[in-house]
């Protein structure tokens, strides 16, 4: 199985959406409950993808650990909610791009088992049934 680096740059495709965030220049101040943002999630599972630590994302997104946490534990418990976030692109009729790292696979199937290793523990990442799981349209 080839894999490749369709982008050569410093950053991950991800970047676009995430730089702000990564960069400081978010608000301060959060709502009481207030949930993640679409970019909010993304630059969770870039960082735990990087292996930051929940509190360490607490600090960047000014949230509150266990808002980190509940997020994390959602994500194991239903790995589905990684790939309702914009984490693939296709970059040709075979070929798929994985925005966390910028490498391909060959396959939609292949580059979700590859997704999901970057957030969730690498035997269980294995495990998931994709049985049933469909190219977006």
């Amino acid at each position: 199985m080839a894999v490749t680096a369709v982008y050569q740059t410093e950053h991950p495709p991800v970047w676009s959406d995430i730089a702000r965030i990564v960069n400081g220049d978010i608000p301060l101040k959060r709502h009481r409950n207030q949930a993640l943002s679409i970019e909010e999630k993304l630059f969770v599972l870039w960082a735990v993808s990087r292996e930051w630590t929940d509190y360490a994302i607490a600090i960047t997104l000014h949230a509150k650990p266990d808002t980190i946490r509940r997020y994390r534990e959602a994500i194991f418990e239903n790995p589905s909610l990684t790939l309702a976030l914009p984490v693939t692109k296709q970059v040709s009729k075979r070929e798929w791009l994985c925005r966390l790292c910028g490498e391909t696979r060959p396959s939609y199937l292949r580059v979700v088992r590859h997704i999901l290793a970057h957030v969730l523990p690498e035997g269980m990442a294995r495990a998931i049934s994709l049985e049933g799981l469909r190219e977006p349209l």
